[in-house]
């Protein structure tokens, strides 16, 4: 059974992501959906961990339902998910962008247009990474999704009744960040900070063992 209710809402977000990024360079009020999007992902962040990552994201939307089609779907690698190099990225990325707004900061077009300009670039990081591994492997990297895996990723995880798993690793097939499901089940619990709460996993379990639960 496909995750019809998680695809709708993401063919709905894809648009306001294709027209934000596609015309911000001239019209730079759309650069303001940059902002909205950070500040929905940290709340989101603060109370269900990268919930807003796996649902409520218009480029993660993109990332699913388009750039997923033309992705070798490799393995992420092990450097991504590097705490280090994900935190110099958040610190990294988001200094660019201070900097930016930083040379007409009166400006509110500007503005617009600096939130654009930092979306751009990383969306050209993602669909190289992409082409290259895996559709989803710049979300290692994003700055947002770091902070709501550090903030509130522990607010939410997988349960599985492990005497029942056959171990077919379909959950884990269908993982949009490559995590392991089953295989590293503890004690009928899955943990993974970075786990983005699709539920495509629960979705695609045969025997559905599989819940998403509060900590």
């Amino acid at each position: 059974m496909k995750n019809n209710k998680r695809s709708r809402r993401q063919w709905l977000l894809l648009p306001i992501f294709v027209v934000a990024f596609s015309l911000g360079w001239k019209y730079h009020w759309l650069g303001f959906v940059v902002p909205i999007a950070m500040l929905v992902g940290m709340v989101g962040g603060l109370l269900r961990g990268r919930y807003v990552c796996g649902n409520l994201c218009p480029r993660g939307a993109f990332l699913d339902r388009i750039l997923s089609k033309a992705s070798p779907k490799k393995d992420i690698p092990a450097f991504l998910r590097h705490p280090y190099l994900r935190a110099f990225m958040f610190v990294f990325l988001i200094g660019i962008l201070t900097l930016q707004i930083s040379k007409d900061p009166q400006n509110l077009m500007h503005w617009g247009f600096s939130f654009w300009l930092i979306c751009f670039v990383t969306t050209i990081l993602a669909l190289m990474l992409g082409f290259i591994w895996h559709y989803r492997a710049w979300c290692y990297l994003c700055p947002i999704g770091s902070f709501s895996a550090l903030v509130g990723g522990h607010k939410r995880f997988l349960a599985i009744d492990e005497e029942r798993c056959k171990g077919c690793l379909l959950c884990e097939n269908v993982c949009p960040l490559n995590l392991k499901v089953a295989s590293k089940a503890n004690n009928n619990e899955i943990k993974n900070r970075d786990c983005l709460q699709c539920l495509e996993c629960v979705d695609s379990c045969p025997k559905r063992i599989l819940e998403l639960r509060s900590s």
